[in-house]
């Protein structure tokens, strides 16, 4: 994913814009990177393996595109070209620490941290979510805060690859490049 916050000002009061857009959707050779230049890019990254796990679980077909691991660092790239700030925030380190993770991410982003605001919120979908809200937010509806399951904690992320076809599981190693170059700029390192 990526996520755009831009400084927006309405009268004297300057407000934060939250935009949420799935890197691979992207159309590049359409796509007027101009708007770079005048917003804060996040980059959020999961690792990959378990991105083609659950992703592979839902669709029962997965492929690199999918991951949005080479847009992001394309995106990467263009944020640098243009002499931007590289921000990325890791799915795992946020749901392990959100505090510590949130309040970095505002810092780099130089907007106030509101831990009562950010880290909790009340069970529930948004309109925003969007039509694949089903698909993709069921138990995140069901949260009012960050949760990192226990079952993760001791987990070898190759654990995820298991049973996936031999095709998918190839292709996942393939992923590993874009994943760890994109880690050079986490927020939370």
């Amino acid at each position: 994913c990526d996520l755009s916050i831009a400084p927006y000002e309405s009268g004297k009061n300057p407000k934060v814009i939250f935009f949420k857009h799935m890197a691979k959707q992207l159309i590049w050779d359409k796509l007027d990177t101009e708007f770079l230049r005048h917003t804060d890019n996040v980059l959020l990254v999961r690792h990959p393996f378990k991105v083609f796990s659950s992703y592979y679980r839902a669709m029962k077909s997965v492929n690199l595109h999918d991951t949005c691991l080479p847009d992001l660092c394309r995106i990467k790239n263009e944020l640098l070209k243009i002499n931007r700030k590289v921000i990325v925030v890791q799915n795992e380190t946020l749901l392990k620490i959100p505090e510590r993770t949130l309040e970095s991410l505002c810092r780099e982003l130089s907007i106030p941290f509101y831990p009562e605001r950010m880290l909790s919120w009340e069970a529930g979908g948004r309109p925003e979510d969007g039509a694949w809200a089903s698909h993709w937010y069921e138990s995140t509806h069901k949260k009012t805060g960050f949760v990192y399951p226990d079952i993760h904690e001791d987990k070898d992320p190759r654990d995820y690859l298991q049973g996936l076809p031999d095709t998918i599981v190839s292709t996942a190693y393939e992923s590993l490049p874009y994943y760890e170059e994109l880690l050079e700029y986490d927020v939370s390192n």
